[in-house]
Order: structure tokens, then C-alpha cells, then sequence
């Protein structure tokens, strides 16, 4: 029974490892052929099924934590707000979206249990960002499928060059940590990643994913072992992007302080502006998951004009949806997935895997606190391993202290 419990272990976080990668490889868009095969949903299924496998043969139970119980009852807002949504249709499907969120922590925070585990995970994510990155540079380089006529983008979910951005954005502390833990061949190809990932984000021209890189970066220096080496690294990034960053880059960053002047600053406001609106109409409910667009036309103050934005702030977002409740609940699970990570860093082992965790998830949730993503399937991968990576630090094998015989 042992062997066969183990048997399903490992297919579970094989098959979890490889849905992971595909989140960057938007499969389906840059191989249509395998489009009718449904590589992510097929990969899911399975991990699912050896996790529920294993726990069957096994008794024990599933973890959960304050953490996912935390997720779990956020989940339950979400469900419960169709019965209040202004857009009940729209709500069903932002809460089946996040039952979907909640079984991929499951699933992850369940079979990612040990160092070896969280690294290969971890590589196998930034190895597969490399596709987006080369394909969002290629765009940029060909002019095509560009947004506004200059800012590059990708393929599926990262075909919005701020969700594109922040994808990449996650990745960049794992490359860089991958490459000063290697040597040689490993680490060119490891750096020629990181670049490649920077380069890419440069070219989307999100300013959101511009903060948010600098923040990992220097988080991410700051938390390795080996300072010296991991400023120097980020230091010449850094010399990179001034020097060879296209002018575009620095004059639409140069809006940020002139948002007055900016369309695209204003609607940030004009949407900040309805999600006022709304919480001071329905502070405890808010107007019901997925349905703030639809919110729009009756909480637009006077002069927004009639474009609808998204929230561009993943906490106003899910105030101005769930309402503040949910923002508790929200909160607390990232926050406690941030911490799991920082608790972890000093491990000699886990150590700089979950200083790369924390480093990566400061990053993106500075992106998501400029564009508003509650539903990222990315932010949970990373909440995931942050949490993962605190489990992995207590499966490694401690040294019993050394026993000293009392004096007679």
C-alpha cells in the first residue's frame, strides 16, 4: 500500500509540475494543434486524481491550514454574492473560477512537500516563461500583435501586455536564483533566461510591470546569501535596460507623476473613483464577484465618460466585488503565503528557494496593486509555493541535539 501511495504521490506532483509550466507556455495559442487535446485541463485532472489516489490509500488527511481555510471561506463569498450580484451570471462564473483557484492551492501545497520538489517546480516554471519572453520580444521586433502600436505582448491570458508583464515579472527572482546556484553552461543559459524575461517586460511597456520588476529585483538581492554577487547581478540588469531600453519605455514611465495628462492614468482613477462608489453603497457586499464592469454605468461619478476599466487595484477589486469582508479574508491569505516564504529563507536548504518565492510575489502583487487581477491563476501559483516552501523547510531532516551527560 506504501509503494502504491507513493506511486500516486509522484504522479500528482508530475502532473502539477507540468500544468505549472503550461501557464507560461499558453499551449493551446502557440500550438494550436494541441488545442482539441486540452494539455491543461487534462494535467490538472490527473494531479487531482493521484492527490485524491494517494489520499485514499493512505487515510491521511488533505493540508489545509489557516491559510487555505482562509481561501476556502473567500471561495464561499464568492459563491454566496450571486445571490446579490448585479450580474448573477457573471458572478457564477467568478466563483466557479475561484473553486478552480482554490483546488490548484490544494493540489500544490499537498505534493510540493520537499526541497528537491519545490526546485524542480520552480525551475520548471522559469524555464517555460522563457517561451513568452522570446515571444513577446519577437513581436515587438516584427511589430506585431502589438497593442496601442507599441507595446508587445503574447499569446492566450498574456495576450494583455500588463498581465503579460506580471507573468514574467514572477519568474525573473527564480532565474536569477537558479543562475548563481549553478555554474558553466547552466548558468549562461539561466542568465540568458533572466534577460530574456527582463527584455520582454521592457517591451510591453507596462508600467505596473516596470515597479514591480524593480521591486523583485531588489527584494530578491537584498534576501540572497551571497550580496555581493546577487547586487552586482542586479546592478548590471539594471545597466542593461538603461542602455539599451527604447525610448518609448522611458517616456511612457515618465507619465506616472503626470497622470492629469495620461489617458490611460485616468481611467486608473476614474475606476478607483466606482469602487468608492460602490463601498460606500454596499461596503459589506459589494456588487457581487465578476460583476464591477457591470457596476459601471450606475457608479460612474459625473465626467468618468463611458469607458468601462477594470479596477486597477486587486484590493479595490475585490472590496467593490465581495466587499470588505472578502478583502480580510483576501489578505490574510497572501499575506500568510508571503510569510510562509520569509520564514523559510534562512533554511540552508529551502533557503534561497523561498527568498526567490517571496522576492517574486512582492513583485507581482505590486503589478496586481496597479492593474487588478484577483482571479491571476499566477498570484495563487506563487501564494502556492510560498506556502509550499514552509512545509518543504519542515520535511527537512533536522540533527537531534547533542545529548551532554549530566555531572555525576
Amino acid at each position: 500500500m506504501e509503494r502504491q501511495s507513493a506511486a500516486f504521490d509522484r504522479l500528482a506532483f508530475g502532473a502539477q509540475a507540468a500544468f505549472l509550466a503550461t501557464l507560461w507556455l499558453s499551449l493551446g495559442q502557440w500550438l494550436p494543434q494541441l488545442e482539441p487535446l486540452h494539455v491543461p485541463l487534462a494535467l490538472s485532472a490527473v494531479a487531482l486524481a493521484g492527490l485524491v489516489a494517494r489520499r485514499a490509500t493512505t487515510g491521511r488527511p488533505l493540508w489545509l491550514g489557516a491559510r487555505g481555510a482562509a481561501l476556502v471561506a473567500f471561495l464561499a463569498l464568492c459563491a454566496l454574492s450571486v445571490t446579490w450580484s448585479l450580474a448573477p451570471e457573471l458572478s457564477r462564473a467568478a466563483a466557479l473560477e475561484v473553486g478552480k483557484l482554490v483546488l490548484l492551492y490544494v493540489v500544490i501545497v499537498n505534493v510540493v512537500t520537499t526541497p528537491r520538489r519545490l526546485g524542480f517546480a520552480l525551475a520548471l516554471m522559469a524555464a517555460a516563461a522563457v517561451v513568452p519572453a522570446l515571444g513577446t520580444l519577437s513581436n515587438w521586433r516584427d511589430g506585431t500583435l502589438l497593442v496601442d502600436g507599441f507595446r508587445a505582448r503574447w499569446l492566450g491570458v498574456l495576450a494583455d501586455p500588463n498581465h503579460d508583464a506580471m507573468a514574467l515579472v514572477a519568474v525573473v527572482p527564480l532565474a536569477l536564483t537558479f543562475a548563481l546556484r549553478t555554474v558553466g553552461v547552466r548558468r549562461v543559459l539561466w542568465l540568458a533566461a533572466a534577460a530574456a524575461c527582463v527584455g520582454a517586460v521592457v517591451t510591453t511597456h507596462s508600467r505596473g510591470g516596470a515597479l514591480g520588476l524593480a521591486l523583485a529585483v531588489l527584494v530578491w538581492a537584498l534576501l540572497y546569501r551571497s550580496k555581493a554577487q546577487a547586487v552586482a547581478l542586479a546592478l548590471a540588469g539594471l545597466a542593461a535596460v538603461a542602455a539599451f531600453a527604447p525610448t518609448s519605455f522611458w517616456a511612457r514611465n515618465e507619465t506616472i507623476g503626470d497622470y492629469a495628462e495620461d489617458a490611460s492614468a485616468m481611467g486608473r482613477v476614474h475606476a478607483w473613483q466606482v469602487a468608492g462608489a460602490i463601498l460606500r453603497d454596499r461596503p459589506l457586499t459589494g456588487t457581487g464577484a465578476g460583476a464591477f464592469l457591470e457596476a459601471w454605468p450606475v457608479y460612474a461619478p459625473l465626467g468618468t465618460g463611458h469607458t468601462r476599466y477594470v479596477a486597477h487595484n486587486v484590493i479595490l477589486e475585490v472590496a467593490a466585488e465581495e466587499g470588505l469582508p472578502a478583502v480580510l479574508l483576501f489578505s490574510f491569505f497572501v499575506a500568510a503565503c508571503a510569510r510562509g516564504a520569509w520564514r523559510a529563507r534562512r533554511d540552508p536548504e529551502v533557503g534561497p528557494l523561498a527568498s526567490a518565492v517571496f522576492a517574486s510575489l512582492a513583485g507581482y502583487v505590486l503589478c496586481d496593486l496597479m492593474s487588478g487581477y484577483s482571479l491571476s491563476w499566477y498570484l495563487y501559483v506563487l501564494c502556492g509555493l510560498g506556502a509550499a516552501a514552509e512545509r518543504a523547510r519542515a520535511a527537512v531532516p533536522r540533527e537531534a541535539p547533542e545529548l551532554v551527560p549530566l555531572a555525576a
